[in-house]
């Protein structure tokens, strides 16, 4: 469960899980069924927005300064792109 306000959520394409970011600095993948949660990332700092690509194999998450991306099967952190100058708002 998140801490603090649930800034962003995103359906996987085949809609049996969820993703959901917070923040609290954390993005959670959730059966969306049952409720019952796969893996957790912590400490990417204030998370902004969250997007799944259409294979559902990655899931880019938005900070303040950068977009990661995550591996959608374990959470593993793949990619870091930025430092950007600006809040990151949106991501697809």
């Amino acid at each position: 469960e998140h801490t603090s306000l649930v800034s962003a959520v995103a359906f996987t394409p085949n809609s049996k899980w969820v993703v959901s970011g917070s923040f609290d600095g954390s993005v959670a993948y959730w059966n969306a069924a049952t409720g019952v949660e796969g893996w957790r990332v912590e400490k990417l700092g204030l998370v902004t927005a969250v997007a799944v690509d259409p294979q559902g194999t990655f899931v880019a998450v938005g900070t303040p300064g950068a977009v990661v991306v995550l591996n959608l099967a374990d959470g593993a952190e793949l990619r870091r792109l930025g430092p950007f100058a600006a809040p990151v708002s949106a991501v697809a």
